[in-house]
């Protein structure tokens, strides 16, 4: 089961981690709707400021997306398979 959090309460879970405490937070909305018969999922994150964006790219989030993003295909099917 999953419980929603709020931004601030993300932020404060974060922050509690002492490993965390340098980065950036940024939102990230993600949306899915059917069109034409497909799906197209939009991610988009929202930072404080430029220099946040440019922390969390020379961290790597932008190729951690790019391979999280690229498994997504797989685990639909896998949970597809499961499901018959």
């Amino acid at each position: 089961m999953s419980v929603p959090i709020s931004h601030d309460q993300c932020s404060a879970l974060l922050r509690s981690i002492p490993a965390m405490s340098f980065m950036p937070v940024n939102d990230v909305r993600v949306s899915i709707a059917e069109i034409g018969g497909r799906t197209r999922m939009t991610i988009q994150s929202i930072f404080p400021d430029a220099s946040a964006m440019e922390q969390l790219t020379a961290m790597g989030m932008e190729e951690g997306l790019k391979q999280s993003v690229g498994q997504i295909d797989a685990i639909l099917a896998e949970d597809a398979a499961a499901r018959t």
